[in-house]
């Protein structure tokens, strides 16, 4: 039943990129009185690309859209911005097709996690997933009292005791982790 229903999604994926392939950036296609929608997020993923993303998918639904093709060309984002994205897949009623594209293309970081979190997912000849860490931004790290205890020369070779300064990003890692576990689930 399950193979049935991940064959008919696929199906329903090629007829829709056969039927988009000369749409816009945010186009409508019909074919036989069915309707898809695609958004092309091509660069970093932020708020507007956050912005964008939920206006299009509104407008999928409102029309009834057979399906929404999200096609991503990106080296990842924010990551309140991409939570944003993966909420918005999570809650459609339309389902969401995510295409990596163009050939040569990626979906690295928070392109990743989007990828993941769609009902269906394809990549153009030549394209690649990865590099899906959180990266630190805007300097260092505050540290917290008790630190200074983990800054010895055994600090870091033991996973559950990080040396000082890095039990964030341990937590921002776990959590991303965490994340990308739930959305392959």
């Amino acid at each position: 039943m399950k193979l049935a229903r991940v064959a008919l999604i696929a199906a329903a994926f090629v007829a829709a990129v056969a039927v988009c392939s000369s749409s816009a950036a945010t186009g409508e296609a019909n074919g036989q009185g069915r309707t898809a929608l695609r958004i092309e997020i091509d660069g970093a993923i932020g708020p507007a690309s956050a912005m964008q993303f939920e206006e299009a998918l509104a407008v999928a639904a409102e029309r009834n859209a057979e399906v929404f093709i999200l096609q991503m060309n990106t080296p990842g984002g924010l990551v309140t911005s991409m939570r944003e994205i993966i909420a918005d897949i999570l809650a459609s009623p339309v389902p969401v097709i995510g295409y990596v594209a163009p050939a040569g293309g990626h979906a690295a970081s928070a392109g990743t996690y989007i990828l993941y979190a769609t009902h269906v997912a394809a990549m153009a000849p030549g394209t690649n997933l990865g590099a899906a860490t959180p990266i630190e931004m805007g300097g260092p790290m505050p540290s917290f009292p008790g630190d200074d205890k983990n800054n010895g020369p055994e600090a870091g070779k033991d996973p559950k005791n990080p040396p000082a300064g890095n039990a964030m990003i341990a937590k921002a890692t776990n959590d991303a982790v965490a994340l990308i576990r739930s959305l392959a689930e």
